[in-house]
């Protein structure tokens, strides 16, 4: 969509450091007063474009980077390892870790690296953890362990579902055995309204926002994440939506 048929508000970006304010507020007034339009032109139900490359980092078993318009990410698979501490496992133990690059949000909405933002790492870690388990043949590899790093270089709205796809593709490049490939999205509720896959402007302006992740193959959730306040005929709704 070209910038003659946006709003002249969206035209604006705040300045690099950290004024702006108004700005912002003024684009969440309006993102909330926008029924069926969205600021980058799309339907409600519509995704951001996508890209996706296999073998994204040299030196890992398996490796991604996917990308969601604005949001990218970059994910490597090691192992399986032997795991030579602690008791025999018949199964293999999942390690997922996601670090948020300092400079993947704007100035206005960045924090520093400090315990906000290891708090917020160890929850999309864990949500990763969770994810991903679910779609692992992890009794095939006893006693070992499947490391998953996944760095998060822009986050425009959507890193965890973004995350989520990007490290299943790495998954599946390593060559490990999998019950089936998980695809994730997210939507969040503005008003009345439940939008598919949000950026971070409408995140901002968003009473909820879930992530699901999905084995579409079985048709199974590996993962349902939510934040926010929302009416059940809300949450169907984005579920619907989502799958």
């Amino acid at each position: 969509m070209s910038e003659e048929g946006l709003h002249p508000l969206l035209l604006v970006r705040p300045s690099d450091d950290g004024d702006g304010v108004d700005t912002v507020r003024k684009k969440i007034r309006l993102v909330r007063e926008m029924k069926d339009a969205r600021m980058d032109g799309r339907t409600i139900n519509e995704f951001r474009p996508f890209s996706l490359r296999l073998g994204a980092v040299a030196r890992a078993v398996g490796s991604a980077a996917f990308s969601l318009k604005n949001t990218q990410c970059v994910a490597a698979v090691n192992g399986p390892t032997a795991y030579e501490r602690g008791e025999f496992a018949m199964a293999a133990q999942v390690q997922c870790s996601v670090r948020l690059a300092s400079f993947c949000r704007p100035a206005g909405r960045r924090a520093e690296r400090g315990p906000i933002l290891a708090a917020e790492e160890r929850e999309l870690s864990a949500s990763l953890t969770t994810a991903l388990s679910s779609s692992i043949q992890l009794d095939r590899y006893p006693k070992s362990v499947i490391s998953i790093n996944v760095l998060v270089m822009q986050d425009d709205g959507g890193a965890l579902a973004a995350a989520v796809t990007c490290a299943s593709l790495a998954l599946a490049d390593a060559g490990l055995l999998l019950y089936d490939v998980i695809a994730a999205c997210s939507c969040a509720t503005i008003g009345d309204i439940v939008r598919l896959d949000c950026s971070a402007d409408e995140l901002a302006a968003a009473s909820s926002e879930t992530t699901v992740a999905h084995m579409t193959s079985l048709n199974q959730l590996t993962l349902l994440r939510h934040n926010g306040i929302l009416r059940v005929p809300h949450m169907c709704n984005c579920l619907y939506n989502d799958l």
